[in-house]
């Protein structure tokens, strides 16, 4: 609902070719990722694997950007789902989302605190009902009789080099974020050397399928040539718009009610990877030891969950109180912070993991080749990403400033001088 919109605003009809595009980088990189998790144990995140083919400077310094991206993201989807169900309470004082946005940081670190299980279970409830109403409206969309507006996109080819692909590329990307962190669940899995491989192939191959296959159905349904147009004038209706034409309006209430939903499922996620990546760096010796704590009921890493809670909850503080807006300034700005953080890393890791096979020589080298060309197409995103920060984070003067916040978190960290092991 809110990709969608976006893409198809910069890069047209050539939306589906960029997520292949996207899925494809991430999916050679991660057969490096897995083969490497399975040699770290799969418990160090890409902080440990970024170590272990650059030193311990470059994987200290990684942990530090780690920490700022999720951070960074947690905080900016707060506000998100803060504006997005908080609109009722906009008269309170003029920080109706901010009451809202209270509500759900308690929410997230009540359910952080607890065992993974619960966490899965709501996340598998929400995900499992989004994706069933996203899919009975591709299903309508192509099912739609061709007097109702049904045809073939145009071709895309004349579409790729258009400027706006660059940033639709981007956007792409965006949506990937976040699989990389079934790596910090090592800890918790019964078999980390089988699941944690087959969970990041699944997740990014899931995403790249549903994301081109629905943003194909979307191009069906607006086939005008004026498509860029609709996206950019109306976007947070550019999906709703599609669902009350072809499916009613009782069926695009219920996408919208789905949609605040699939944002808590990605609070709580963000929440218990920053969580489990703070329990990871304590226990490395980088952070606190007291933040690699598990509670002894629960076997959640309870304290760094509270320390997450607080950090967030401190970050939408700050800017409520100077008068924010939840989507175009804290969404905006920290997200695509977020985004440019965690590209950098996937790039770094896909280059460290790469150096780290031909040297070792434990691996193959066409382990080693997939996964530099998967991290080529990473330096690309990240490229695009920075050249068009300004776009990603929704422009102004500020946000201008805010790449420097990574080499400055990589910085400090290390100066913490971290514990972790070269191989």
């Amino acid at each position: 609902m809110g990709v969608a919109p976006l893409v198809y605003a910069t890069a047209g009809y050539g939306v589906t070719y960029l997520f292949g595009f996207a899925a494809a980088a991430l999916l050679l990189f991660s057969i490096g990722f897995a083969y490497s998790c399975r040699v770290s144990g799969g418990t160090g995140g890409f902080a440990e694997l970024i170590a272990m083919g650059l030193g311990s400077s470059m994987g200290n310094m990684a942990a530090g950007i780690s920490l700022l991206a999720y951070c960074a993201m947690l905080a900016g989807i707060v506000g998100q789902l803060a504006a997005y169900v908080g609109l009722p309470l906009g008269d309170l004082y003029g920080r109706g989302w901010a009451v809202m946005g209270a509500g759900i940081i308690l929410l997230v670190a009540v359910l952080g605190y607890r065992r993974i299980d619960l966490s899965r279970r709501i996340m598998a409830v929400c995900i499992t009902l989004e994706l069933a109403a996203l899919l009975s409206l591709d299903a309508a969309l192509l099912l739609a009789s061709p007097g109702s507006g049904f045809g073939a996109p145009p071709p895309v080819f004349p579409h790729i080099g258009a400027s706006g692909t660059s940033i639709g590329l981007m956007f792409a990307f965006a949506c990937f974020v976040g699989f990389e962190s079934t790596a910090l669940y090592g800890e918790e899995a019964r078999n980390p050397a089988r699941t944690l491989p087959v969970a990041t192939f699944l997740s990014i191959g899931t995403i790249g399928v549903f994301y081109g296959f629905t943003m194909w159905c979307l191009g069906v349904a607006y086939r005008e040539p004026s498509l860029h147009a609709l996206a950019a004038s109306a976007p947070e209706q550019f999906v709703l718009a599609a669902a009350d034409h072809y499916m009613g309006t009782t069926a695009k209430t219920v996408i919208e009610v789905l949609g605040g939903f699939s944002i808590v499922a990605v609070l709580i996620s963000f929440h218990n990877a920053l969580a489990r990546y703070l329990h990871q760096l304590a226990g490395a010796g980088l952070l606190d030891r007291r933040l690699h704590k598990v509670h002894p009921v629960h076997g959640s890493p309870y304290i760094a969950s509270l320390a997450v809670s607080i950090a967030v909850a401190t970050v939408v503080a700050c800017f409520a109180i100077a008068g924010a807006d939840p989507m175009g300034q804290l969404y905006m700005w920290l997200v695509a912070l977020g985004t440019l953080a965690i590209v950098l890393i996937q790039a770094l890791c896909a280059i460290s993991v790469t150096v780290f096979l031909v040297r070792s020589r434990i691996g193959s080298s066409g382990i080693a080749f997939a996964t530099g060309l998967g991290g080529a197409g990473l330096v690309i995103a990240f490229g695009l990403c920075l050249a068009n920060f300004k776009t990603l984070s929704g422009g102004g003067s500020v946000t201008t400033l805010l790449p420097a916040l990574i080499p400055l978190a990589a910085l400090a960290t290390l100066a913490l001088r971290p514990k972790y092991r070269e191989q």
